[in-house]
């Protein structure tokens, strides 16, 4: 060996052992520090990642950084440039890759779950109608035709789109975030932010929905919508996820609810409302949207299937209407083509075979026809 090679060979022995063996009580000048723009993520094997640090000294230039990783079984290193590093899965397992400052010892790590299947992870930017159509069934539903998913709703009750961008812009941590995992396990985590929620993991889609009461009244998506996804684009930098408009349900007949004289206090008109404002929505506003049509799949039954109740309190979905809903959004992101039978693919324990029959024909006519109503 050269003695210029060993040169080599020795201080890079040494930048190493200085970022592995940093202590945690350390504290460094707030100037000094870099961040990552993810801390954790979960991959499929068909996913590339891009890894980047987000924020980074003056005093440190961006090429100086050292890169890390623990686990080269899990992870191939495509590419290195300066701050930022490419990565691709190559076998199931978990790897932790770190960046750091050499002459410091400072660390910004990120945890990677890499699983053997593809991986499809959904997020929903919502409230409790979120929560009715997505945090049941949409997971077993996918899971027995054998898809891999995390289902994720950034929940507040009664959030509409000024909410989240208030919220969003104010960095407020008002959010209750559920997650269900690739694995099927649920977690709750409270008081995460907006911001938090979105650099979380490595979405597929984000979906957008108004506030059920405002959900026909076009006029109250123009300003916040536009504003969110504004948000949502600076901050996921993943350029291939695709952003959904959920289409919310009218409330059932007889409702209480003081919004629902908007309406004429008749579901159907709230309906065709909805079905209006979703579908000017998504030509002016989110062109590249896709819809996913909960309110005309549970519209659709409730024509068809007469004094059938979907609701538990007028407004909120019960047990078949939450299945109904999250057989519209397995069909509309996994099965647009109907190649399965919702009733043989899954259905609760208290759901019959033939009310899961009713509820596919409802769904896959809105799947074909997401604004207007159809019969079967």
């Amino acid at each position: 060996m050269s003695v210029i090679s060993f040169l080599r060979f020795f201080f890079f022995f040494v930048i190493l052992s200085c970022v592995s063996c940093r202590k945690d009580n350390v504290d460094f000048p707030e100037d000094l520090t870099v961040e990552l723009n993810r801390t954790q993520v979960s991959l499929g094997r068909q996913d590339t990642l891009k890894l980047y640090v987000r924020n980074i000294s003056q005093k440190v230039k961006k090429d100086s950084v050292f890169w890390k990783l623990d686990n080269r079984a899990v992870l191939t290193v495509l590419a290195i440039k300066g701050d930022t590093v490419l990565l691709k899965p190559k076998a199931a397992g978990q790897a932790k890759i770190s960046v750091g400052i050499p002459s410091l010892g400072f660390e910004s790590q990120c945890i990677i779950n890499v699983h053997q299947e593809d991986l499809i992870r959904i997020l929903a930017i919502g409230n409790s109608f979120s929560e009715d159509a997505l945090e049941q069934n949409l997971y077993q539903l996918a899971s027995a035709n054998e898809k891999k998913i995390i289902v994720a709703n950034a929940f507040y009750t009664g959030a509409d789109f000024n909410f989240h961008v208030h919220s969003a812009q104010n960095d407020i941590r008002s959010y209750s975030y559920r997650k269900i995992s690739a694995s099927g396990q649920r977690t709750v985590t409270e008081g995460m932010s907006l911001k938090e929620i979105i650099v979380d993991d490595y979405w597929d889609y984000i979906s957008f929905q108004q506030r059920s009461d405002d959900s026909g009244i076009y006029e109250t998506f123009v300003n916040g919508l536009p504003k969110l996804v504004d948000f949502v684009n600076m901050r996921n930098d993943r350029s291939t996820t695709k952003y959904i408009l959920h289409q919310t349900w009218s409330y059932s007949d007889g409702s209480p609810h003081l919004a629902f004289n908007r309406y004429k206090n008749n579901s159907l008109v709230m309906y065709e409302a909805i079905a209006g404002a979703y579908m000017r929505t998504q030509a002016e506003l989110l062109p590249n949207a896709i819809v996913v049509p909960s309110g005309t799949s549970i519209q659709n039954y409730r024509q068809n299937i007469q004094s059938s109740i979907l609701t538990r309190d007028t407004q909120h979905l019960n047990a078949l209407g939450r299945y109904i809903a999250a057989a519209t959004w397995y069909y509309t992101l996994f099965d647009k083509g109907h190649s399965t039978s919702l009733a043989k693919l899954y259905r609760p324990s208290t759901i019959s075979q033939n009310v899961a029959n009713n509820a596919e024909k409802a769904v896959r006519r809105a799947i074909d026809f997401p604004f207007s109503l159809k019969e079967f």
